[in-house]
């Protein structure tokens, strides 16, 4: 080894480190080949949990994992046994073969084998984000440990770090993993830190079967979060429609709040916005800004969510709290298709904002010959100014970047 030092080791006290990760790759499987007890003995924690597979498993592994072999096995349970009692439960729970079912089940054998106490103390080890041993298996859907450990005690309501059990089982769509935890007791409307049911997690991750399975089993379909939202609200804002019908299907309240049609439009989903529309839901609403669903749809440059928006009534006057409107907006946007919808609906083309600019100040601004072109066709003003006395031909040519003289000098013929 000392002769490879500087070449493909350095030397740290008494440890060697490989320099290369492709060695490193090389090297553990050679001496995974030729060395596998010292290795399985004597190898760092990662070593083990992400390069070391079970012969046994009837699974793939990889072209540099090591392999071993079924004469080997008892080695390496011993070693899997001494991580758990020096207290690296969780490195184990880390175990990349923890994915295959079989290994979980030999994993689960090894902790029955242990002393009692151990392992029931092992269920209440936290990570270093402080969620325990039995909260992490929830999450990950390890549904053989679920089992064990709530056969030795764990509390099905426990709420640990962010998550409880089945806020963590919901997280990742794990519907056996649910189906455990409510089979023993498990509240299906107890709420993690932020006020967030089961439901409201599975509708949020975008699980449908799940969602499903919850509301059959009775969850509050409209139990909202500590910011006062609700599973069909997070689903709009996702984009989730399916789940959206589903819980409107199912009895969501589209009414319980003014702000259900803007989060819908966050999401960017006409399909969803369709739905909600349909349904008769506040359609001029407000956020916290003053800003409506139609106001936030020409921001982002949603088409059809305007479209939809603007043949359902939608106000296309109403401002937001700096006394902006939908149209001003969609200019700022440079978006053309939706202000080809603002005129066909007979906007007012010269309506001003708190600094007195008028929707041809935010295209010039912006830089949108078609828009520019398109507002002045149908009789936008040129010659007013904004509070800083400046004309759109004077942004056009100072913050534009308009170089088209045509559109130049179309802004300017009539000074």
């Amino acid at each position: 080894m000392n002769a490879c030092i500087d070449t493909y080791f350095i030397k740290v006290d008494r440890e060697y480190k490989v320099i290369h990760d492709k060695m490193f790759d090389f090297l553990c499987s050679y001496f995974g080949k030729t060395l596998i007890t010292p290795i399985l003995k004597y190898a760092d924690d990662k070593v083990i949990c992400e390069r070391v597979q079970l012969e046994s498993l009837p699974e793939e592994h990889g072209y540099f994992t090591v392999i071993v072999s079924e004469k080997d096995e008892n080695t390496y349970i011993d070693r899997i046994k001494t991580d758990i009692v020096n207290g690296k439960i969780h490195c184990c729970l880390n175990n990349m073969q923890m994915k295959y079912k079989e290994y979980r089940i030999k994993f689960r054998d090894i902790l029955k084998n242990l002393e009692y106490k151990l392992v029931r103390n092992l269920i209440k080890s936290k990570d270093d984000n402080g969620i325990n041993s039995f909260i992490s298996s929830c999450l990950r859907g390890y549904d053989e440990l679920v089992d064990f450990f709530i056969s030795l005690g764990a509390d099905v309501d426990c709420q640990i770090g962010f998550f409880t059990p089945l806020t963590a089982a919901c997280h990742d769509g794990h519907l056996k993993t649910v189906g455990i935890l409510l089979e023993e007791g498990s509240n299906i409307n107890y709420t993690n830190t932020q006020g967030e049911t089961p439901l409201y997690t599975a509708c949020y991750e975008g699980h449908y079967s799940l969602v499903n399975r919850l509301i059959d089993k009775k969850a509050d379909i409209n139990k909202q979060n500590n910011f006062n939202r609700t599973p069909l609200h997070a689903s709009c804002m996702l984009g989730h429609a399916t789940i959206v019908s589903l819980l409107i299907d199912k009895g969501a309240n589209v009414f319980q709040y003014e702000d259900l049609l803007i989060a819908a439009t966050i999401g960017g989903n006409d399909k969803i916005v369709e739905r909600l529309l349909s349904k008769g839901c506040c359609l001029n609403g407000v956020d916290v800004e003053g800003k409506t669903a139609l106001f936030i749809a020409c921001e982002e440059a949603y088409t059809k969510i305007v479209k939809l928006l603007i043949d359902n009534n939608a106000d296309i006057y109403k401002v937001d709290s700096n006394g902006i409107n939908p149209m001003h907006a969609a200019c700022c946007a440079g978006n053309n298709d939706i202000v080809s919808l603002f005129i066909s609906k007979d906007s007012d083309l010269n309506m001003i904002d708190v600094d007195l600019e008028t929707p041809l100040h935010k295209a010039c601004r912006k830089g949108s010959a078609d828009v520019i072109q398109n507002l002045l066709a149908f009789g936008a003003d040129i010659n007013k100014a904004n509070r800083d006395a400046h004309t759109p031909a004077h942004i056009a040519r100072t913050e534009g970047g308009i170089m088209d003289e045509h559109i130049l000098k179309s802004l300017e013929k009539m000074k």
